[in-house]
Protein backbone atom coordinates (compact mmCIF):
# COMPACT_ATOMS: atom_id res chain seq x y z
CA UNK A 1 0.00 0.00 0.00
CA UNK A 2 2.83 2.37 0.80
CA UNK A 3 4.61 1.27 -2.35
CA UNK A 4 1.95 3.12 -4.69
CA UNK A 5 2.47 6.34 -2.64
CA UNK A 6 5.87 6.40 -3.20
CA UNK A 7 6.11 5.91 -6.73
CA UNK A 8 3.39 8.54 -7.19
CA UNK A 9 5.48 10.96 -5.31
CA UNK A 10 8.88 9.71 -7.26
CA UNK A 11 6.78 10.50 -10.59
CA UNK A 12 5.75 13.93 -9.25
CA UNK A 13 9.21 14.96 -7.77
CA UNK A 14 8.31 15.24 -4.14
CA UNK A 15 11.42 17.00 -2.44
CA UNK A 16 13.59 14.53 -1.18
CA UNK A 17 12.29 11.34 -3.54
CA UNK A 18 14.33 12.66 -6.58
CA UNK A 19 17.47 11.58 -7.97
CA UNK A 20 20.56 12.90 -6.69
CA UNK A 21 21.59 13.68 -10.18
CA UNK A 22 19.36 16.45 -11.08
CA UNK A 23 21.07 19.79 -10.38
CA UNK A 24 19.85 21.71 -7.20
CA UNK A 25 17.12 24.20 -7.13
CA UNK A 26 18.84 27.77 -5.54
CA UNK A 27 15.96 28.52 -4.24
CA UNK A 28 12.25 27.24 -4.13
CA UNK A 29 8.99 29.26 -4.05
CA UNK A 30 5.61 27.26 -2.62
CA UNK A 31 2.65 27.90 -5.58
CA UNK A 32 0.33 25.69 -3.48
CA UNK A 33 -2.41 28.43 -2.89
CA UNK A 34 -4.72 28.12 -5.98
CA UNK A 35 -4.86 24.37 -5.34
CA UNK A 36 -5.97 24.79 -1.78
CA UNK A 37 -8.53 26.98 -2.38
CA UNK A 38 -9.81 24.34 -5.21
CA UNK A 39 -9.48 21.51 -2.55
CA UNK A 40 -11.15 23.61 0.29
CA UNK A 41 -13.94 24.49 -1.98
CA UNK A 42 -14.13 20.78 -2.97
CA UNK A 43 -14.57 20.01 0.88
CA UNK A 44 -17.76 22.15 1.28
CA UNK A 45 -19.03 20.72 -1.63
CA UNK A 46 -17.90 17.10 0.23
CA UNK A 47 -19.83 18.36 2.93
CA UNK A 48 -22.95 20.27 1.28
CA UNK A 49 -23.63 16.81 -0.24
CA UNK A 50 -23.43 14.72 3.20
CA UNK A 51 -26.01 17.36 4.65
CA UNK A 52 -28.61 17.07 1.39
CA UNK A 53 -28.34 13.46 1.58
CA UNK A 54 -29.65 13.46 5.35
CA UNK A 55 -32.92 11.37 5.26
CA UNK A 56 -33.36 12.88 1.68
CA UNK A 57 -33.22 10.88 -1.40
CA UNK A 58 -30.61 12.58 -3.98
CA UNK A 59 -31.65 15.86 -6.06
CA UNK A 60 -30.36 17.58 -9.17
CA UNK A 61 -28.69 19.99 -6.90
CA UNK A 62 -26.48 16.56 -5.21
CA UNK A 63 -25.69 15.38 -8.04
CA UNK A 64 -23.76 18.83 -9.13
CA UNK A 65 -22.47 19.11 -5.91
CA UNK A 66 -20.74 15.44 -6.14
CA UNK A 67 -19.38 16.83 -9.45
CA UNK A 68 -18.03 19.99 -8.27
CA UNK A 69 -16.46 18.79 -5.37
CA UNK A 70 -14.98 15.71 -7.24
CA UNK A 71 -13.68 17.88 -9.71
CA UNK A 72 -11.70 20.41 -7.81
CA UNK A 73 -10.29 17.84 -5.18
CA UNK A 74 -9.33 15.91 -8.90
CA UNK A 75 -8.15 18.45 -11.12
CA UNK A 76 -7.90 21.68 -8.72
CA UNK A 77 -3.90 20.58 -7.69
CA UNK A 78 -2.81 18.79 -11.01
CA UNK A 79 -3.91 22.15 -13.19
CA UNK A 80 -1.82 24.34 -10.96
CA UNK A 81 0.91 21.92 -11.34
CA UNK A 82 1.10 21.98 -14.91
CA UNK A 83 0.22 25.71 -15.23
CA UNK A 84 3.97 26.19 -13.02
CA UNK A 85 5.67 24.29 -15.95
CA UNK A 86 5.06 20.70 -13.78
CA UNK A 87 3.75 18.17 -15.91
CA UNK A 88 5.47 15.66 -14.10
CA UNK A 89 3.87 16.28 -10.76
CA UNK A 90 0.36 16.85 -11.97
CA UNK A 91 0.55 13.54 -13.54
CA UNK A 92 1.82 12.36 -9.64
CA UNK A 93 -0.99 14.59 -8.18
CA UNK A 94 -3.22 13.26 -9.92
CA UNK A 95 -2.33 9.35 -9.04
CA UNK A 96 -2.14 10.47 -5.83
CA UNK A 97 -5.31 12.16 -5.30
CA UNK A 98 -7.16 9.01 -7.81
CA UNK A 99 -5.43 6.53 -5.38
CA UNK A 100 -6.50 8.12 -2.37
CA UNK A 101 -10.11 7.79 -3.98
CA UNK A 102 -9.56 4.41 -4.69
CA UNK A 103 -8.33 3.61 -0.76
CA UNK A 104 -11.42 5.80 0.53
CA UNK A 105 -13.92 3.40 -1.97
CA UNK A 106 -12.31 0.17 -0.79
CA UNK A 107 -12.73 1.25 2.79
CA UNK A 108 -16.46 2.80 1.64
CA UNK A 109 -17.38 -0.94 0.52
CA UNK A 110 -15.49 -3.10 3.14
CA UNK A 111 -17.37 -0.87 6.17
CA UNK A 112 -20.52 -0.45 4.47
CA UNK A 113 -22.05 -3.61 3.25
CA UNK A 114 -25.61 -5.41 3.90
CA UNK A 115 -24.29 -7.48 6.50
CA UNK A 116 -23.15 -4.16 8.44
CA UNK A 117 -25.51 -1.71 7.91
CA UNK A 118 -28.84 -3.63 6.85
CA UNK A 119 -30.19 -2.40 10.12
CA UNK A 120 -29.33 1.30 9.93
CA UNK A 121 -26.78 0.65 12.83
CA UNK A 122 -24.37 3.48 14.51
CA UNK A 123 -21.68 1.91 12.52
CA UNK A 124 -23.23 3.36 9.00
CA UNK A 125 -23.83 7.08 10.44
CA UNK A 126 -23.04 10.48 8.21
CA UNK A 127 -19.66 10.92 10.63
CA UNK A 128 -18.67 7.04 9.76
CA UNK A 129 -19.09 7.91 5.77
CA UNK A 130 -16.76 11.06 6.12
CA UNK A 131 -13.92 9.52 7.64
CA UNK A 132 -13.59 6.21 5.74
CA UNK A 133 -14.24 8.07 2.25
CA UNK A 134 -12.65 11.36 2.59
CA UNK A 135 -10.19 10.70 5.06
CA UNK A 136 -7.39 9.14 2.51
CA UNK A 137 -8.18 12.18 0.06
CA UNK A 138 -7.81 14.90 2.84
CA UNK A 139 -4.20 13.33 3.82
CA UNK A 140 -3.26 13.34 0.04
CA UNK A 141 -4.78 16.80 -0.41
CA UNK A 142 -2.93 18.20 2.44
CA UNK A 143 1.02 16.16 1.11
CA UNK A 144 0.33 17.77 -2.32
CA UNK A 145 -0.33 21.01 -1.62
CA UNK A 146 2.43 21.28 1.18
CA UNK A 147 5.27 18.70 -0.31
CA UNK A 148 4.97 19.55 -4.39
CA UNK A 149 3.74 22.77 -4.90
CA UNK A 150 7.61 24.29 -4.66
CA UNK A 151 9.14 25.27 -7.84
CA UNK A 152 11.86 27.30 -8.42
CA UNK A 153 11.46 30.40 -7.18
CA UNK A 154 10.80 33.21 -9.83
CA UNK A 155 13.40 35.63 -10.77
CA UNK A 156 13.27 39.20 -10.83
CA UNK A 157 13.55 41.04 -14.00
CA UNK A 158 16.57 42.81 -15.05
CA UNK A 159 17.27 46.08 -13.55
CA UNK A 160 17.01 48.70 -15.96
CA UNK A 161 20.56 50.67 -16.26
CA UNK A 162 21.29 53.60 -18.39
CA UNK A 163 24.64 54.95 -18.62
CA UNK A 164 25.65 58.62 -20.39
CA UNK A 165 29.15 59.27 -20.64
CA UNK A 166 32.10 60.46 -23.28
CA UNK A 167 33.05 58.48 -26.25
CA UNK A 168 35.89 58.38 -28.23
CA UNK A 169 36.68 56.32 -31.21
CA UNK A 170 40.96 55.92 -31.04
CA UNK A 171 40.66 58.07 -33.94
CA UNK A 172 40.48 61.44 -31.94
CA UNK A 173 36.48 61.43 -32.67
CA UNK A 174 34.23 62.18 -29.37
CA UNK A 175 30.85 62.31 -28.83
CA UNK A 176 28.36 61.00 -26.07
CA UNK A 177 27.26 57.86 -25.58
CA UNK A 178 24.49 56.25 -23.89
CA UNK A 179 23.88 52.52 -23.28
CA UNK A 180 20.55 51.06 -21.72
CA UNK A 181 19.98 47.30 -20.57
CA UNK A 182 16.48 46.14 -20.26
Amino acid sequence: MVAPVLVALALAGAPGLASSSAAPVASEAWYGAPAVVADGASLVAYGLWLVELEGQPPSPVTYATIILGLGGALGGAPINHGLHGRPGRAAGSLALRLGALAIGGAAFITVFNEENCGNESQRCSGAVLVSVLALPLVVTMILDDALLARGPAPTAPAALAAHLGPWTDGRGARGLAFAARF
